[in-house]
């Protein structure tokens, strides 16, 4: 019978047990992670922690190490063996002789290297047993067993059965979970409430449930009025606006004009008291004019400006402003406002700018 010695037995028990371990999967040509061995670095960064691997019939140790790969570099791992012998003094001889048994430390040793290396990459690896967890009946939100449970509930809530079809969600019918198609992006079909017609273009006709006077149709600057029915468009009265009128030939923004007719103005000028009255002034809305407030008047060339002059309606340029008083014999003196800003004046052409728009009572020149 061949001698073994303490350590071989020991170390063959414990390659069986990694072999008994692996199971049918065992390779010989492999090595195999026992215990530890983890890296814990990023990138070419390794910290390996201490552990054990079996392979090649044999177990080995690994001291924990960290170290940085270079580039085109990685974990390689060498094989080394250390063997300490034990020496005693011969009694008869008085000399030192080894002692049996040797005393076998076999490690594996891993530092940077090229793949392929040395003995063993530290990526080809394989670990056994691997934690797998709980076992046992899976409760709660799950069923079947451990590892492998299925989540048949969510919250508490059944999940169905049904198969799911593609692009489908998971939707609460009050009692399960079940698969359901969700509704398109672009709502489709009849509207309701104060809509009207069909999505994805409905009309809006009505306001807080009240009916919109959809049968007329607002001008510019009017606004939707309760009449106490429904909501018409009226002018607003703060804003001093009278629309749908009939203006002079090719008006132009800051021209004023006067009432001449029904709903018909003419160019303003102050040569007369007729022509002087009822002023409206053109802000660039066919057929409105504004009546008060802050609006854009058109200021007659030649002037000399500063910011707070009293404007008059002219008596020299119709459908301007100046501020220039009138003085002839039956013209009309009429203060229209005060001129808030002379920037951007143009003396060659007049220019509209903004006034604050306050007529006073017209005055005749006598």
């Amino acid at each position: 019978m061949q001698k073994q010695y303490p350590q071989t037995s020991v170390q063959q028990s414990l390659a069986d047990l990694a072999k008994a371990d692996i199971g049918t999967s065992y390779d010989p040509t492999k090595y195999y992670i026992l215990t530890g061995c983890t890296n814990t670095g990023v990138g070419q960064n390794y910290i390996i922690s201490e552990g054990a691997i079996f392979g090649n019939e044999e177990i080995y140790q690994v001291d924990a190490t960290t170290f940085t790969a270079g580039v085109g570099q990685t974990a390689v791992g060498t094989i080394t063996k250390t063997i300490f012998k034990a020496y005693n003094e011969d009694n008869a001889t008085r000399e030192w002789a080894v002692t049996n048994p040797e005393h076998i430390v076999n490690k594996i040793v891993f530092r940077a290297g090229t793949p392929n290396s040395a003995d063993v990459n530290f990526s080809d690896l394989f670990v056994i047993n691997p934690s797998t967890g709980a076992t046992g009946p899976a409760g709660g939100d799950l069923s079947g067993t451990y590892p492998n449970p299925n989540v048949v509930k969510l919250q508490n809530i059944p999940v169905n059965i049904a198969a799911p079809l593609n692009n489908q969600v998971l939707k609460y019918d009050g009692v399960n979970w079940i698969p359901s198609t969700p509704p398109p992006a672009t709502p489709t079909g009849a509207a309701g409430g104060d809509l009207s017609g069909t999505y994805p273009n409905p009309s809006v006709v009505k306001l807080n449930n009240i009916a919109l006077d959809t049968a007329v149709l607002p001008l510019p600057n009017q606004a939707y009025i309760f009449d106490g029915v429904k909501w018409t468009p009226q002018n607003v009265q703060g804003q001093l606006i009278t629309n749908g009128n009939t203006l002079w030939i090719n008006p132009a923004v800051g021209e004023v004009g006067y009432i001449s007719g029904v709903k018909s103005f003419q160019k303003a000028i102050s040569t007369s008291l007729s022509t002087s009255y009822g002023l409206g002034v053109y802000q660039g809305t066919g057929g409105s004019l504004k009546l008060g407030g802050e609006l854009l008047g058109l200021i007659q060339p030649g002037l000399v400006l500063v910011p707070n002059d009293v404007l008059y309606l002219s008596d020299s340029l119709s459908g301007t402003l100046t501020n220039i008083a009138p003085i002839a014999v039956g013209h009309v003196i009429l203060v229209v406002g005060r001129l808030l800003d002379n920037t951007g004046y143009n003396a060659l052409t007049g220019t509209p700018l903004p006034v604050l728009w306050n007529l006073e009572t017209p005055i005749v020149i006598v």
